[in-house]
């Protein structure tokens, strides 16, 4: 969209009584140097003349823009695709004088198509220094892939002709979505919707009572923040009353307008966590929580309140259709003799701010069933989004991927495996505008995970269990056997390099056990994996891994989990807290001294009688602490990595480990940081026996 300075200024370029002219290009030096920076001397009379002979009328004047800061900080906030390209470092003393004196903040040039070229350029310019923003516009016609029409609801006919259409596409014509529909499961509960007359009622209904020739879809949710007594679910107190069938009107209104999306496709069955699983029975969770990938992925669709912050908002939105559907603009001249219809090509990627940051992305609950579900529909306050394995699209984009051009490989050619097992789809992601979840790519999963929200904190691997249940069949069939050992949240083929995960910020620890402190689901907090170059040596070997789950589902809960690793330790001892950014927060100190982890005498990374010298301004000796509590003056030091590096005026070789402390309640060592050095050293010879041989090799293991 395009806020009204940017509309009627380009608009308006062709009438000089109703324009913003507000000089020729001449008048503005600086601006002709942003526009020739090859001319010499300021000597741009020889090139104006060429140049102006090439000129249409408008393209030889310069227009006013924004009167004042304000006003484009308005356009900005509102979304316009041109103003919110203004940098935050133009603020209100970032004056133009020439641009100031006329009455304008910022101020614009523009460049018509001419010949066979479809595009046209709207330059602004802002600021002192003179700063040039350039902004492509392309043709809008019958064949672009943009959508103007956008109606003034996400529930009238206008949206669900696009979802219709997205559906009987993805029915007919999707080779990977079609495969997921080929197995058949049902759940345990369902809920099925009755109509008698005008008024819909619904029951609880169990897996022997379905009608196998039907389908079933699925909601995703936020319950919100009111006490869960308050609400309607089930429990073994109204499992009777939810048998019988009640009124779809004393639902909240997310789950009536659930109802409404499965009655316009024709479905009988729902699946809603809220009211098919007992939530107060345990056993019954536990056995519901380690079905729910088939749960998810035998659905037809999943119903996604993308925009709903609790059960109350609902899935259907009002909207202004001008704050959502790209602006078209006419920048043929005024006597009608030619429309020459534009939008800017920002336009194709507006899309990303409507789904950004909604409610439903923060909940850990929703990545899984994001990425299991074959087809999710999203329903957000200004348009609703498609998201399958072949393609992802939106109202405003509605017949091409969002994440993709039109010539990029087909998505079923690219990620179906040798075995014919497909993996999980990707997902709608603004960030990167690609798949957060690329196939077998658990890493960017659990980046994603950490950065969620759970209502119930010992949730953390529970509400993930489902994806690992997928990743571990995916892994196995793959590439065989012992690929799909699962230890709380980590995966044993890929230790011990998936070991060495950081806390991006400052973490925290509940006060009841979730995780043995080696993974990363010990922690609360958004959290990253340190990279390993293929170069990098390895000094660390897993032994033996043990873990004792809660129950059956050793994806789920877990009671214990030890590692055994074997590797050069030593003590060291922090010195000062490294100062950061202000947008940093996290618990670094650099390492004082090192020292033997059994006499404590004084040791190095180089012998004394080495006669290497050793540039100590070259030295990185980090160590980052998990938590606040965790931090401590003296801590036992195992090193994992040592991967050389070799510069021109020096080499070195950068040494990653983790920092760990005896644990109180064993013999063992449980984890409380992790560490980075950067060593100078020479690479000829056995420099790595040279860097480690003071530090004894030991078995350790760590809970």
């Amino acid at each position: 969209m395009l806020c009204d300075v940017c509309r009627t200024g380009l608009e308006g370029v062709w009438d000089p009584k109703n324009t913003r002219r507000i000089g020729l290009l001449e008048d503005f030096p600086d601006l002709l140097e942003k526009l020739f920076p090859e001319v010499e001397d300021e000597n741009y009379d020889e090139v104006l003349d060429e140049h102006e002979r090439e000129l249409r009328e408008p393209e030889r004047y310069v227009f006013g823009h924004h009167t004042d800061y304000n006003s484009m900080l308005r356009s900005k906030l509102l979304g316009c695709v041109v103003c919110s390209e203004f940098s935050d470092l133009n603020d209100e003393d970032d004056l133009n004088p020439s641009f100031a004196n006329l009455g304008y903040y910022s101020a614009f040039q523009i460049l018509l198509p001419r010949g066979e070229a479809s595009q046209a350029t709207m330059a602004v310019y802002v600021g002192e220094p003179l700063e040039q923003i350039p902004h492509d516009m392309v043709a809008h016609d019958e064949n672009d892939d943009v959508n103007s029409e956008i109606s003034h609801s996400t529930s009238d006919l206008q949206t669900w002709a696009h979802i219709q259409t997205w559906m009987d596409r993805c029915l007919a014509n999707h080779e990977l979505c079609l495969h997921q529909d080929s197995e058949i499961f049902w759940p345990t509960r369902l809920l099925e919707l009755r109509q008698t007359g005008d008024e819909k009622f619904f029951r609880l209904v169990y897996r022997e009572e379905l009608d196998s020739t039907e389908r079933y879809v699925t909601l995703s949710h936020c319950w919100g923040p009111g006490p869960p007594e308050t609400k309607l679910r089930l429990l073994k107190s109204t499992i009777d009353g939810l048998r019988n069938g009640l009124s779809v009107d004393i639902l909240p209104k997310t789950f009536q307008n659930a109802f409404e999306v499965i009655a316009r496709l024709k479905v009988r069955y729902i699946w809603i966590d809220r009211l098919c699983i007992v939530q107060d029975s345990a056993e019954d969770w536990r056995a519901e929580a380690s079905t729910m990938q088939s749960v998810y992925r035998h659905g037809l669709l999943n119903i996604a309140a993308l925009s709903a912050p609790d059960d109350q908002a609902g899935c259907f939105f009002d909207r202004d259709p001008a704050s959502v559907a790209p602006t078209i603009v006419d920048l043929g001249p005024r006597d009608g003799s030619i429309g020459m219809f534009y939008r800017f090509e920002a336009e194709r990627e507006a899309w990303m701010k409507d789904f950004e940051g909604q409610p439903l992305l923060s909940r850990a609950w929703v990545l899984q069933e994001r990425i299991l579900s074959t087809r999710n529909l999203y329903f957000g306050s200004k348009q609703v989004f498609w998201e399958c394995f072949e393609t992802n699209c939106c109202e405003t984009v509605p017949n091409t991927s969002l994440d993709k051009p039109s010539n990029y490989p087909s998505y079923s050619r690219l990620h179906r495996t040798e075995s014919s097992t497909y993996k999980w789809k990707p997902l709608i992601h603004p960030k990167k505008g690609r798949s957060i979840a690329q196939p077998t790519d658990w890493d960017s999963v659990i980046l994603t995970y950490s950065q969620c929200n759970l209502t119930f904190p010992c949730d953390k691997l529970v509400a993930i269990s489902g994806l690992a249940k997928r990743m571990g069949y995916i892994m196995r069939t793959e590439y065989g056997d012992g690929y799909d050992t699962y230890l709380a949240g980590l995966w044993e083929h890929t230790m011990p390099e998936s070991l060495l995960w950081v806390p991006k910020i400052i973490g925290s620890r509940i006060s009841s056990y979730r995780a043995p402190s080696w993974s990363w689901a010990s922690l609360d907090g958004d959290i990253d994996f340190r990279s390993v170059r293929r170069q990098s040596r390895w000094r660390v070997e897993l032994l033996r891994a043990e873990m004792v789950p809660h129950g059956n589902d050793v994806t789920g809960e877990v009671v214990s989990g030890t590692l055994t690793l074997r590797g050069h330790i030593c003590k060291a001892r922090r010195s000062k807290r490294v100062r950061e950014t202000r947008n940093e927060r996290r618990e670094i100190y650099s390492i004082g001294s090192f020292h033997h982890p059994e006499s404590d005498a004084p040791v190095d990374f180089h012998h004394p009688e080495n006669d290497m010298p050793v540039d100590l301004d070259l030295r990185t000796r980090y160590l980052q602490f998990d938590t606040i509590d965790d931090s401590c003056e003296t801590v036992i030091l195992l090193f994992f990595t040592c991967e050389p590096h070799k510069a021109k005026v020096f080499s070195y070789v950068q040494v990653q480990g983790l920092a760990l402390i005896p644990d109180d309640q064993s013999q063992s060592y449980r984890r409380v940081g992790s560490v980075w050095l950067k060593e100078p050293t020479d690479l000829e010879g056995d420099f790595e026996r040279e860097l480690f041989s003071r530090f004894p090799t030991k078995t350790v293991s760590v809970v």
